[in-house]
């Protein structure tokens, strides 16, 4: 009887030991999340258009293009813009950069962020005004989409950020627990 009562012990303490080291392992392990350039795209666009309105023009941000580049750590992101000046004709033109994902573990939230603008064409615009528009427009339109959430991790998920990257078209985040 003793045998048994000691086998029954050990195997006791046999299944708790595992259960703990697969417990740990499950709340330690890498979350991945996978986003396609579609899914990008709908959830960039839900937040245009978007107006940003100075002293003498307003210009308009609208359809956002997503862009994907493998091996890449960015989301480059094309919009196209349309400028009014006061008492003038709209004019069109294209603002296109790339950005890095910031994701806030207490938000459990991805943003844009480090934005670098490599586009800010408004055709039809003398240069010098094009010049004082791209000047005065670029930092507003990096601020706004540095408040853009790209996606929120729902709350068991979330993490800290381990890696992002572009894999065959498809933006890959690794989260992980601490």
């Amino acid at each position: 009887m003793a045998r048994v009562r000691r086998f029954a012990v050990l195997l006791l303490l046999l299944v708790a030991g595992v259960g703990a080291v697969l417990f740990i392992r499950l709340r330690t392990r890498d979350r991945t999340l996978t986003f396609t350039r579609e899914d990008l795209q709908r959830r960039v666009a839900t937040k245009f258009p978007f107006d940003q309105k100075m002293l003498l023009f307003t210009i308009t941000y609208s359809d956002p293009v997503v862009k994907l580049e493998d091996g890449s750590d960015r989301i480059g992101i094309g919009l196209d813009a349309a400028a009014k000046l006061a008492g003038s004709q709209l004019v069109k033109g294209r603002v296109e950069g790339d950005w890095q994902l910031r994701y806030e573990p207490t938000e459990g939230a991805l943003y844009l962020d480090d934005p670098k603008i490599s586009r800010f064409d408004i055709q039809g615009l003398p240069p010098s005004t094009q010049g004082t528009i791209a000047m005065v427009a670029r930092p507003l339109v990096q601020e706004y989409l540095r408040r853009v959430p790209v996606y929120k991790v729902k709350p068991r998920e979330r993490g800290t950020l381990r890696s992002v990257k572009v894999e065959k078209g498809r933006l890959v985040v690794v989260l992980g627990s601490g």
